[in-house]
């Protein structure tokens, strides 16, 4: 209980050998990048407006994607909460979509801090000024649930972010679960690749694998 309590990633994972034996098996195409590459491709593409599904290691528990299998978008950006919501979430507009904020970050931009709280369970106001960088997470009240990213408990997660952050100097990604409306979240490599191909995803990084639209 205790472990679970400070770290819900103990849902199932699964190593790039069963991912490729997967991908390889269907004749999907992909790039094999090394970790440090692969958060810098995924955050240029994020930068670049892609839509990026995010599948990686332990699953999560809990009603919130936290970094593990999640859909990642650019938060400065509004039109990303309609493009998701829409064509990659087929689901109503008005459906929120939540930040993911580097921990060291949360008391500059959120009035309480997001609460600390790394399970995105809590409501807090994004301080007006930070508020205008990150429109595409945040309500017209400036309200939003924020989930506090720390280290050392989703270290890939969190340098991903790092790496967005260094391109744009927000700390910050809106991310929301990696499934299709009235489906549950994704588990198992192949659940990801069909909701990658059935949605408006531009790119999905499973593991460390990197599939891409435009090449396919």
């Amino acid at each position: 209980v205790e472990s679970i309590k400070n770290n819900i990633f103990v849902g199932p994972s699964y190593s790039n050998d069963e991912i490729k034996s997967f991908l390889d098996i269907n004749k999907i195409h992909y790039k094999f990048l090394e970790t440090n590459s692969l958060l810098r491709t995924v955050a240029k593409l994020i930068v670049e407006g892609n839509v990026v599904g995010w599948y990686q290691g332990k699953m999560e528990w809990g009603p919130r994607a936290l970094g593990a299998r999640s859909i990642l978008a650019n938060p400065g950006n509004f039109e990303n909460f309609k493009k998701v919501n829409k064509l990659v979430k087929h689901r109503e507009l008005w459906r929120p979509l939540s930040p993911s904020c580097l921990d060291r970050y949360t008391d500059e931009y959120f009035e309480n801090g997001g609460w600390d709280n790394p399970f995105m369970l809590v409501a807090d106001q994004a301080k007006p000024d930070k508020a205008k960088e990150i429109p595409a997470v945040v309500h017209v009240d400036n309200s939003a649930r924020p989930q506090s990213v720390k280290k050392e408990t989703n270290s890939v997660y969190y340098k991903m972010i790092e790496q967005f952050e260094s391109k744009t100097g927000i700390p910050i990604v809106l991310n929301t679960s990696f499934n299709d409306a009235g489906d549950p979240v994704v588990c198992k490599p192949k659940h990801a690749i069909a909701t990658f191909s059935f949605t408006a995803m531009d790119a999905v990084a499973i593991g460390n694998f990197l599939l891409e639209k435009k090449n396919n």
